[in-house]
């Protein structure tokens, strides 16, 4: 298990925003965009954690249907969120349990539209993973930081229909049969020797969050 250790005092917070390609056939999805939040947490551990989200952000879009909208826990303080749109594009978001799900998903609704209109659908031909920037979804995740205060200013707005049908779902039980996240851990790219090290060290950690 990767463990996340939060010495702070706990809140709402959002620690990632990731955009991904879904691929058919249960291929990797590719990473297009990657934001993260990771200030509130030691300095020594911020780039597992980068790590760490990247990778149940990448294995719940494997494991989605496009159209789909999950929730996933794993023992954990924390949820990975994510909206795979019929097109393809996949928006997830890293936040604590506390965050509101209509929230969260309006915000992942809006960083998909703000991704697409940006890249003017370029994404769709790209075939490896890519770091691009757009300024508008680093300025989403700060302004989502506060849920009060968007919740606010959304509030008029209808309910999205696309947020009705969230499943809220253990990461185990997306895993095919036989399948351990020990064993998916070890293998993903996503997560560095140290990373891999750190999860392997977590019973002796005195932690008080697990992502994974």
């Amino acid at each position: 298990e990767l463990v996340i250790r939060n010495n702070t005092t706990p809140e709402m917070k959002i620690i990632a925003l990731l955009i991904f390609k879904h691929q058919s056939g249960g291929n990797q999805p590719i990473l297009l965009s990657q934001y993260y939040d990771v200030s509130s947490f030691g300095f020594f551990t911020r780039s597992s954690i980068k790590e760490g989200c990247r990778f149940v952000c990448r294995e719940v879009v494997k494991r989605s249907t496009r159209g789909e909208s999950l929730s996933i826990a794993h023992n954990t303080d924390f949820l990975c969120h994510s909206r795979v749109s019929e097109n393809g594009l996949s928006a997830t978001a890293v936040c604590d349990e506390e965050y509101p799900t209509r929230v969260i998903f309006t915000m992942l609704l809006k960083a998909l539209a703000t991704f697409d209109g940006a890249n003017n659908m370029a994404w769709r031909t790209m075939t490896s993973d890519q770091n691009i920037r757009v300024s508008e979804l680093e300025e989403l995740l700060k302004e989502y930081q506060n849920p009060e205060e968007v919740d606010n200013i959304l509030k008029i707005r209808r309910e999205v229909d696309e947020t009705r049908d969230i499943m809220v779902r253990n990461i185990e039980s997306l895993l095919e049969r036989g399948e351990k996240l020990e064993d998916l851990m070890e293998i993903s790219t996503d997560l560095s020797f140290q990373s891999k090290a750190f999860a392997k060290r977590t019973d002796d950690l005195n932690s008080c969050c697990v992502i994974l």
